[in-house]
């Protein structure tokens, strides 16, 4: 298994247009994972007459080993919503679920690991999860100071800025389950990707923030290539039920290096912010990129799959789309809808 480094940052770095489109300003340090679940496609729920199989929990992987596994209990004691409910299985065992589910997926064991479990019953869901986080030690699951070099490539001064601040991550993968049937819900990894040592020749382009946004939604001419990729992961997730389709859903735009990406932020928010149609000039660059599709299973529910189009690499899988309960509305910090 790789290690995975704080050179995450390229990915920072070489941040997606998406990010400067959500926020109309400039996003330096935002993890992975954290980017890709806060920007997936809004998903429509099951409906109530939508029956799921059997969940099979018992049969373990072809080749996986019960792991020796560190696992920790974030009880975060004074919210209710993470406090296990009546029904709910053991952490440890969802820990040891979650082994499997690593094994299956990337053939990796976590042997040795420390594995940080956390429930959640949120309110606008209609299951409960255990969430796990895997790491080398429990060390690498605390927030740290950055280095000078992450400093210097984040562009920040002050001192004190922590990792757990910039949202780099530490872990080696995340997952979630159904807290009370051990169904797998999600799975990320945080791959050692290194950064491109060439980005290749750029391409300027003039347009409105507008028609910027919808470039990120017209599909590459080698779509089907990682889509490939998505229906092979996700059959694999979905272990009782079939792959009915694969979807395009979006590609993130890479605008170059830190400066360059600020650049083109100042100039995309001062279009914006002026008229959404004005038109600005920016450049983009094929390598450092993510496709992201929607994969619909033969019960309904839908995963959002993003790829590393570098190293063809699943680096986000998530499911918990299809759980949201119908018509939600968030209103308030109680989260009362």
């Amino acid at each position: 298994m790789k290690k995975t480094k704080t050179n995450e940052l390229w990915r920072t770095i070489y941040v997606s247009t998406l990010a400067l489109l959500l926020a109309a300003t400039v996003f330096i340090g935002v993890n992975d994972i954290v980017f890709a679940a806060a920007t997936q496609p809004e998903t429509i729920p099951l409906t109530d007459d939508i029956k799921e199989d059997e969940i099979i929990t018992d049969v373990l992987p072809d080749g996986f080993k019960a792991p020796t596994l560190n696992v920790i209990w974030d009880k975060n004691e004074g919210y209710d919503q993470n406090q296990p409910k009546a029904g709910a299985m053991s952490y440890e065992e969802a820990a040891e679920i979650g082994a499997q589910y690593i094994f299956d997926m990337y053939g990796e064991s976590i042997d040795g690991k420390t594995v940080k479990m956390l429930y959640a019953a949120w309110p606008f869901s209609t299951k409960t999860y255990w969430h796990g986080t895997v790491a080398n030690s429990e060390a690498e699951l605390k927030p740290r100071d950055l280095t000078d070099k992450e400093r210097a490539d984040y562009g920040m001064t002050e001192e004190g800025a922590t990792v757990a601040a910039t949202g780099i991550s530490q872990s080696l993968y995340d997952f979630s389950i159904d807290a009370v049937t051990g169904e797998r819900v999600s799975i990320n990894s945080h791959p050692d990707i290194p950064a491109p040592t060439n980005l290749g020749e750029g391409k300027t382009y003039t347009l409105s923030p507008v028609q910027m946004e919808a470039m990120q939604f017209e599909a590459p001419a080698n779509a089907e290539e990682y889509a490939d990729v998505a229906r092979a992961f996700a059959q694999k997730h979905f272990n009782h039920s079939t792959v009915e389709s694969v979807d395009f859903h979006r590609i993130s735009l890479n605008t170059g290096d830190r400066t360059e990406t600020k650049k083109h932020g100042e100039a995309y928010r001062e279009a914006y912010d002026a008229d959404k149609d004005k038109p600005f000039t920016f450049t983009l660059y094929e390598k450092g990129r993510d496709i992201t599709f929607n994969v619909t299973d033969s019960i309904g529910r839908v995963a959002n799959v993003t790829i590393d189009m570098d190293t063809k690499q699943v680096t986000f899988f998530d499911t918990s789309g299809s759980d949201f309960v119908p018509g939600y509305n968030y209103e308030g910090e109680d989260g009362v809808g």
